[in-house]
């Protein structure tokens, strides 16, 4: 790896930096704990004002008699000191509600005002954060490069700093964009972002996204599986053939259909209709074959099969 493509204060190739799930858990951890003690302050106050204005003893009281059962007794009082004074009881149950509620109110306000601006600043770092790693990986591609044409920054940052590796959200957008430039090269440019790829840390991670409950990350792990070439990780893909999610069992198909030498093989083993993106794929996988690896379509026509249709219609549009 070229020595000056680092992290700052310490090479990425350092051993320390090889693992950085535990980091990685830590900074999630920080993250939603500062939600966490934001939303909690916010349910603390509410509780105070509840205290300080409206007492639940006297309020559940209040209730209980007002204002129908003093409304009741006030028309057939007809001592006017004592209508005066019941109303002012009722007056003093109605300010008290409504000053908790206005301050409830005022405390919410100003929680989603806070809420909004760091929403708008997190973006706005966001946007930095993308600039600067779409600098970097495009410095990492500069030189000899075969795709200049791709170059949009004539002062690319060349370096890469602790928080940039560690931090949970500072590492999705460099993944995103890693991915994203790697899609737009070819060659030794790709190689060379694929040592990036491995030099980040984020083969490790693979693992735990293949195992995750959520079906976004066993599908994206699929896609990095085939886009970085990490070969360690194909027999994981055969698991997720039979996955519970739809779009990760399609995502599987279309791997398995990028990767062996036969794209139509996978079709002995799905007992499933296929959609419409999976035939579109395994009609480029088989156009793109040379001649003498076109599959046996006599082989693959069996009566009644759940497929034959579709194949039929292959062999009609390569007119083989």
């Amino acid at each position: 790896m070229n020595e000056h493509h680092s992290v700052s204060d310490e090479p990425m190739s350092n051993k320390k930096h090889n693992n950085p799930t535990r980091q990685l858990k830590r900074s999630a951890i920080a993250k939603h704990s500062s939600d966490l003690v934001l939303s909690s302050v916010v349910a603390l106050l509410l509780c105070v004002l509840l205290s300080e204005y409206v007492g639940i003893d006297n309020l559940t009281k209040s209730l209980r008699h007002k204002p129908t059962a003093n409304l009741l007794s006030v028309l057939s009082d007809t001592n006017f000191s004592s209508i005066n004074l019941r109303f002012r009881e009722i007056d003093s149950t109605l300010l008290q509600l409504g000053g908790f509620l206005l301050s409830a109110l005022g405390i919410l306000i100003a929680y989603a005002l806070i809420h909004l601006r760091l929403t708008r600043s997190e973006e706005k770092r966001n946007k930095a954060k993308t600039s600067e790693f779409q600098q970097y990986f495009t410095s990492i591609i500069t030189a000899e490069s075969t795709t200049n044409k791709f170059i949009g920054t004539q002062h690319p940052r060349t370096y890469l700093t602790k928080s940039d590796i560690y931090d949970v959200n500072n590492r999705s957008i460099l993944l995103q964009e890693l991915r994203s430039m790697h899609s737009l090269v070819g060659g030794r440019d790709q190689r060379r972002l694929e040592d990036q790829y491995y030099a980040l840390g984020f083969v490790d991670e693979l693992e735990e996204k293949f195992q995750s409950p959520e079906w976004l990350e066993r599908a994206q792990a699929i896609n990095e599986v085939i886009q970085f070439k990490v070969t360690s990780y194909y027999p994981h893909i055969n698991k997720l053939l039979i996955d519970k999610n739809e779009t990760v069992r399609q995502n599987a198909v279309v791997a398995k259909i990028k990767l062996d030498d036969q794209p139509l093989e996978i079709l002995k083993t799905i007992d499933r209709p296929l959609s419409v993106w999976e035939k579109h794929q395994m009609f480029l996988a088989v156009k793109a074959l040379p001649a003498h690896k076109l599959p046996s379509f006599k082989e693959l026509l069996i009566d009644k099969s759940i497929h034959y249709g579709f194949i039929k219609d292959l062999e009609m549009q390569l007119n083989v």
